[in-house]
């Protein structure tokens, strides 16, 4: 990005505007690292991960997180077609993925153009608004799944460079029920998964949506940024401080959920290499009459102007020639590319110079209606390391180059102000800058213990002239290979990369060595340390075929190192391995390479057998044994934190319900998400704040288990399934098992007359019904419920319920597909309902409609009525009858 994308200058009066368009609370270094891997790099990898958990219905509940990752997915696009302008074949490539308890891929790897970003942000708006069904916030599937997705790919291309980088969405804090401590331990623990992740070169920018009603505390905000870059204010995560040969990240936390779509905008700025300049809101003192002005100094390689407005964007050149911004504008204007992009009210404008800004133009922004702009500055220029090599025992000179997009020398004499700083092993070092761009410092190496190699980084900044823009940080990173006098032997490879380890078992590396010139020499295995993701360091791991090797003058020699685990892990293991080194002068000197294996846990293959055998022989146990265990795992009711109750009084009289207060039967305002987080699954279970109580019966018997709901404080409990009642108490009503889908009428008390009574009407339903949903069952309870009949009932004693006959049984109803109770709709007092699974039930779909009771003199007068219906399939009287076990004796 940093060498396609663009900068830009703006006037003395501009620059009083606030220069932050995002908070600053991100890390530069991270950016300028991903910057960095970006400008040096021929393939570009971005893995966009969007979490799915149920919260986003409160945190995002009209999907603006859409329109951040397609604003993303713009920036990966302008940044492939910029590269395409400035002659340089960077190939963009994108996956979109989805995690809660699980990681799911969406869209696999798609080398971005028009075409294929239209489709990606398609895919986006079609199917992530209906993602938030997740009932957990595991960060562990989002980053092993994105790592592995990555380094799949990035071996697929043979590309050891490729810059890899995780665009994390999230709007919740590390949630896995139980397991949520184990879970963070495991990410943070040093060379866990996200030490893994630094090491492996992945950069992590995790796109927060903490909004209001998101729940997440200030220890938590700080969890997943210390997550993203190594530590926050209270707590850090993985090694501290991160290795400079490993990979930083960045927390980009976004309060306002309506502020998102800016939020990517001004991530893709900050990726692409810019920094944030002025913004403001037009019109305004600085923006008369909704004009922005920009101008833009020698050396500057492009901008990037962000406009949010409702009004149509106007961007004028030097000359005084007027360009309408519109989606996919790309046009040579006052020789400078123009390129503009619309995604509804958000316009993004960027103008590049090949290679850069030969003198002072002034541009001018211009909207017709309020909006707000922001805008980031693009230098172009990068670093390039010259110095390869540190000579043990001598003084180096270390020298970076400053070069412009075209990799032609940046001189320095275009700024008013360079400044540079070169770090070598984590040392910072006295820097000079000189006027053709050169960057070098001085640095000694001893020949005391030497590694063998050290981490250089350079970084370097500038301020234009004459405006005085801030440009950078340019970032360059490289490994200086430390080489021993002649007289000492050669050792490669100067890391040692066991590769990777699926459960337990060993891995091998080679060390290639070649003596001296000047005589014999001798290499050694004198130690090592390595440590895996939660042990301690273990100094006995790693063993060689031959503890020394013994060369002759120019001789060539082999050690090959083994290394056996004692733990399974997810993560990266590391450590050192110590060579002890003697000269043709009999000199010695210890040599240290660093080493690493990627880990991951296996499934125990003998346990996974033992656990089939096991099953294989349940599965041959005897039909009765079969059928209590499956009452036992079906006669259970489930909730999940997402469920919603409603508690509504209402007065009952023969025509039906009708509130108490005069208002709709159930409003929004009515349904209360239940007092718990998580799922609860039980055989008795207690609805919140109703005084109903779920039981499940015959769950130990060879009857299929039945449901069934209890309010011991009402006259009669009428349920909205099939059935209304059951005939063993009147404050009992069927229900269905599985997840709970009901609605119930408690009559509480009946006026002496017998026409009209109190109650409360009680409507449960999942996370997954609406309020349309919702209401519809509400309505159902009240019109196809035989109230006058119920009424006349209300003072007529219990009476135990007398068994069917078996041929009243063969002319059951059967249960209707559309009852998401999943109980019996017949309306036979005493039969029992079938289990959901049976019924064929959708838990997303309203009650079905319900019989009236053959006991009713009203019901009988409505079927002399009707004529009678032709049958459309099998019909009732088609079915056999049900075997005594499975008759309903309640």
């Amino acid at each position: 990005m940093a060498t396609a994308l663009l900068a830009l200058a703006i006037t003395g009066g501009a620059r009083e505007a606030s220069a932050a368009a995002l908070p600053q609370t991100h890390s530069d270094k991270g950016f300028a690292e991903v910057a960095g891997c970006i400008s040096s790099a021929d393939n570009l990898l971005i893995s966009i991960v969007v979490d799915e958990s149920q919260s986003l219905r409160t945190t995002d509940p009209h999907n603006l997180r859409v329109q951040g990752i397609t604003s993303a997915v713009d920036s990966l696009e302008q940044l492939a077609e910029l590269s395409r302008i400035s002659g340089r074949d960077l190939r963009v490539e994108t996956s979109l993925a989805t995690f809660a308890r699980g990681y799911e891929v969406l869209k696999d790897w798609t080398r971005l153009t028009s075409s294929t970003a239209a489709s990606m942000r398609e895919l986006a708006v079609q199917e992530l608004p209906g993602r938030a069904d997740g009932n957990a916030t595991d960060y562990r599937q989002a980053l092993l799944g994105a790592k592995r997705q990555l380094e799949v790919r990035a071996g697929q291309l043979g590309d050891s460079h490729t810059c890899k980088v995780v665009l994390w969405f999230t709007d919740g804090a590390l949630d896995v029920d139980s397991a949520t401590q184990t879970a963070a331990t495991e990410i943070c623990q040093t060379g866990g998964i996200a030490d893994s992740m630094r090491h492996a070169g992945i950069s992590v920018i995790a796109l927060a949506l903490f909004a209001p009603g998101a729940d997440v505390s200030p220890a938590q905000r700080d969890q997943l940024r210390a997550v993203a870059e190594g530590s926050g204010a209270s707590t850090t995560c993985g090694t501290t401080p991160i290795s400079a040969d490993d990979t930083t990240g960045v927390y980009l936390p976004a309060d306002d959920p309506a502020a998102l779509q800016l939020l990517f905008a001004g991530a893709g700025a900050f990726v692409a290499g810019g920094t944030a300049g002025p913004s403001a809101t037009c019109p305004g003192q600085i923006c008369a009459h909704g004009a922005f002005p920009i101008q833009v100094d020698r050396g500057i390689a492009g901008a990037r102007i962000v406009v949010q407005t409702q009004g149509n964007v106007v961007l004028r050149s030097p000359s005084g020639r007027e360009v309408r911004l519109v989606d996919g504008l790309s046009a040579s204007v006052d020789g400078t590319q123009v390129l503009g992009l619309k995604r509804g009210t958000l316009t993004t404008i960027n103008l590049a110079y090949d290679p850069y800004a030969q003198s002072v133009a002034d541009w001018t922004v211009i909207s017709s209606g309020p909006s707000r702009v922001e805008t980031y500055w693009f230098w172009g220029a990068k670093a390039v390391p010259v110095t390869k090599d540190l000579r043990a025992g001598s003084q180096s000179r270390i020298t970076y180059r400053l070069v412009d997009q075209a990799g032609n020398a940046l001189p320095a004499e275009l700024f008013s102000d360079v400044q540079a700083s070169i770090t070598v092993g984590g040392e910072k070092l006295a820097t000079r800058v000189d006027p053709d761009g050169s960057v070098s410092a001085a640095y000694r190496l001893p020949t005391d213990d030497l590694p063998s190699s050290l981490p250089g980084r350079v970084e370097i900044t500038a301020m234009s002239s004459p405006s005085g823009i801030r440009l950078g940080p340019v970032v360059a990173s490289n490994k200086l290979r430390v080489t021993l006098p002649p007289e000492f032997p050669t050792v490669t490879p100067d890391t040692v990369d066991f590769g990777s380890l699926e459960g337990l078992g060993t891995r091998t590396a080679n060390l290639d060595l070649v003596g001296s010139a000047l005589g014999a020499t001798k290499v050694c295995l004198s130690g090592s340390s390595m440590t895996a993701p939660g042990q301690q360091s273990d100094s006995e791991q790693v063993h060689a075929d031959k503890n020394c090797v013994e060369l002759p003058r120019n001789g060539r020699g082999t050690m090959r190192l083994s290394w056996t685990p004692q733990f399974s892990a997810d993560g990266i293991a590391t450590g050192t391995i110590t060579l002890a080194l003697e000269s043709a002068e009999g000199k010695h000197a210890n040599l240290s390479l660093p080493a690493s294996l990627s880990m991951a846990r296996q499934v125990d293959k003998a346990k996974r057998w033992e656990l089939i055998a096991a099953l294989f022989l349940l599965a041959l146990l005897i039909p009765t044994l079969l059928l209590v265990g499956s009452n036992l795992l079906l006669g259970r009711f489930s909730m999940t934190s997402g469920t919603r109750v409603a508690r509504v009084p209402v007065q009952i009289t023969t025509g039906g319900l009708s509130r108490q207060d005069g208002r709709p039967l159930l409003e929004s305002s009515d349904l209360k998400n239940v007092g718990f987080s998580g799922r609860r699954r039980s055989a008795r279970l207690p609805v919140d704040g109703t005084g109903v109580t779920l039981r499940a019966r015959r769950i130990i018997s060879l009857r299929a288990p039945l449901g069934v709901a209890s309010d011991p404080g009402a006259l009669k409990l009428v349920s909205g399934s099939g059935r209304r009642e059951v005939t063993r108490k009147k404050s009992d009503a069927p229900v269905g098992l599985g997840e709970v889908d009901a609605t119930f009428v408690s009559v509480m008390s009946k006026d002496a007359d017998g026409g009209l009574a109190a109650g409360t009407l009680i409507v449960v339903v999942p996370a997954s019904v609406d309020l349309a949903g919702a209401q519809a069952r509400a309505l159902q309870i009240a019109s196809r419920t035989d109230w006058r009949r119920i009424l006349d009932e209300l003072d007529e004693p219990e009476a135990p319920a007398a068994r069917p006959s078996r041929a009243a049984a063969s002319t059951r109803v059967s249960p209707s597909p559309t009852d998401p109770s999943g109980t019996d709709h017949s309306n036979e007092p005493g039969i029992t309902g079938l289990p959901g699974f049976l019924s064929g039930a959708s838990k997303h779909s309203p009650p079905a409609s319900d019989v009236p009771s053959r006991g009713s003199a009203i019901s009988r007068r409505r079927k002399a009525d009707q004529p009678p219906s032709q049958p459309t399939g099998s019909t009732e009287s088609s079915l056999p009858p049900l075997p005594d076990f499975l008759r309903d004796k309640d």
